[in-house]
């Protein structure tokens, strides 16, 4: 439960990072080229790192669940 949420917090604040920075308005004259820089890392790093750590974590309880029930079989 903590992980989740500590998922979504994390992935909330850096879309309103990258938000912020994409606007002009709230970023003001470096907001155009920060905003591009922000947006790179995040499509070409920061997501497919999440979603690598979301895929584990559902593999590592897909493997738990299963040692769990063989455990009981015996």
């Amino acid at each position: 439960m903590k992980t989740k949420l500590l998922t979504i917090v994390v992935f909330v604040s850096i879309s309103l990072s990258v938000y912020c920075a994409e606007t002009p308005e709230l970023g003001g004259e470096m907001g155009k080229a920060v905003g591009g820089m922000i947006t790179d890392v995040f499509f070409g790093l920061v997501l497919p790192v999440a979603f690598l750590i979301i895929i584990g974590l559902i593999i590592v309880k897909f493997i738990e669940k299963k040692l769990k029930s063989s455990k009981r079989k015996r």
